[in-house]
């Protein structure tokens, strides 16, 4: 902290969010649509800009139960108010009216939660439709139960297709049971925009996006969450084709001796200053970097091409 107070008599102090959006763990959706307001918490001083959001559309309510990733509702943000936001929160569990009644939610509820923190990576939309419903109303009402996933198989190390979930209620173990799923695991898929070359380094012009369902249509495909890194082609590949992991190969997003940008946060405060990189990698790995004159190194984060992001205590 000492060292990000120096920075501060320095000028160097940038405020972390003129708006600050807390995402709900899980929301019952009753209408045909929703909107951020129904899923979240926006905090804001200017109340025009803080209206403006919670009434911001976030799509049709899905037929399932749904966990809706943190990507879907800041994509969306963004592109109407591009302020500097900050997000409180990862993923939501959404719970159709029509897909279970209100006196089974909490149920439904608990399983959200269970499955989310199972699913580690959380880039993609899953929509677990119910294919057999276990007797909540014989369970204790409101009481803990426990979820286990089974029979699972992961494509592209995402769980999808047909699951058996096995429940224990944690105050009555007796009465254990199981019901079936399907998890629907939709991830934007890139494809090429236009006819790519081979040794093209992909852009955002040279791509466009196809959701895809993982339990339908299994296959190793690079994703928009792989383009916050660099790839390079080494085949020729037609407009409209999807691209496979195998038709590429990863640019680092960091190389060692590189200048990069570093975000220094603490405790609410975020200073941005220029230094270099004595290691390479990609997004989420991390580098050790120095500001120029300091003899002190730090170890950090790297959050997208030439930028490092380093947590103090």
């Amino acid at each position: 902290m000492r060292f990000v107070l120096g920075l501060l008599l320095l000028g160097f102090l940038q405020p972390l969010s003129a708006l600050d959006i807390y995402l709900n763990r899980v929301a019952r959706l009753k209408e045909a649509e929703y909107f951020l307001g129904e899923v979240a918490t926006v905090v804001s001083a200017d109340t025009n800009s803080r209206r403006q959001l919670e009434n911001l559309r976030l799509g049709m309510t899905p037929e399932h139960l749904t966990l809706l990733p943190l990507r879907h509702i800041k994509e969306r943000v963004e592109a109407r108010l591009p302020d500097r936001i900050f997000f409180i929160g990862d993923r939501i569990g959404l719970i159709p009216e029509n897909a279970v009644s209100e006196e089974e939610e909490w149920f439904y509820e608990q399983l959200l939660r269970d499955l989310d923190a199972q699913l580690v990576r959380k880039e993609g939309r899953v929509e677990i439709e119910l294919l057999s419903r276990p007797k909540v109303d014989q369970l204790a009402a409101s009481g803990p139960v426990l979820f286990e996933l089974t029979g699972s198989r992961a494509v592209q190390d995402y769980p999808a297709g047909s699951i058996r979930v096995r429940y224990r209620p944690q105050t009555a173990p007796e009465q254990e049971g199981t019901f079936q799923v399907l998890l629907h695991h939709y991830l934007p898929v890139a494809k090429a925009g236009r006819d790519l070359s081979s040794g093209t380094l992909l852009t955002r012009a040279d791509l466009e996006y196809q959701e895809l369902d993982l339990a339908d249509r299994p296959g190793n495909y690079l994703t928009a969450v792989d383009l916050q890194e660099a790839y390079r082609l080494h085949l020729t590949v037609r407009r409209g084709s999807l691209i496979h992991r195998s038709q590429v190969s990863r640019v680092m997003a960091v190389q060692a001796g590189d200048e990069v940008r570093l975000n220094f946060l603490s405790q609410g405060i975020v200073v941005n200053l220029q230094g270099k990189a004595f290691d390479s990698g990609g997004i989420g790995e991390l580098v050790e970097v120095r500001i120029p004159g300091s003899p002190r190194r730090f170890s950090g984060k790297i959050t997208a091409p030439k930028e490092v992001t380093i947590e103090l205590p």
